[in-house]
């Protein structure tokens, strides 16, 4: 089942976080990952929205999802943007229409 990685993240320090985004493409590349979206202004249609950037993700499956997330090519850069940014990540899973 397709699963999505969706990512609320305030960026504090661009250059920083730049060494994240340099080995970011690299890490996810593996696992038949596809973004779908990045915007850091999102056009609000209801409520409040996170401050910062949103990035949206989408995966064959859970567990490619996971062994990304958990991969040492991942991890080695994650450091970086938790040092530069505040954020939290999310997984949800896909939706097929009956």
């Amino acid at each position: 089942m397709t699963v999505y990685a969706m990512a609320f993240v305030e960026i504090q320090d661009r250059e920083h976080y730049a060494k994240y985004e340099a080995g970011f493409m690299e890490a996810l590349a593996p696992f038949d990952a596809e973004i779908l979206a990045v915007d850091e202004e999102p056009n609000v249609l209801e409520g409040e929205a996170p401050k910062g950037r949103i990035v949206l993700i989408r995966f064959p499956s859970a567990e490619k999802l996971d062994a990304w997330y958990n991969s040492d090519a991942y991890q080695t850069i994650l450091p970086f943007r938790k040092a530069a940014s505040n954020g939290h990540v999310i997984s949800v899973k896909g939706f097929a229409m009956p």
